[in-house]
């Protein structure tokens, strides 16, 4: 996900970097990639997580969640 989605914290669909140019584009774009990854179970790329930085996606009450 690169920097749209830069670490697994940033997975909550608002949660959008404070300086993104383009957040409503942002926003778009996740509504759009974070369902088709886990409905296709993507491995994940999380490329500035220090903690977790590969890992599929799971859905828990309604949330997404990296693991």
């Amino acid at each position: 996900f690169s920097d749209l989605i830069p670490t697994t914290a940033h997975l909550p669909i608002p949660w959008i970097m404070g300086y993104d140019l383009f957040p409503l584009e942002t926003l778009e774009n996740k509504k759009r990639l974070l369902p088709q990854a886990l409905n296709e179970n993507w491995l994940c790329w999380f490329y500035h997580d220090f903690e977790m930085p590969l890992c599929r996606l799971t859905e828990e009450n309604g949330k997404l969640k990296a693991g």
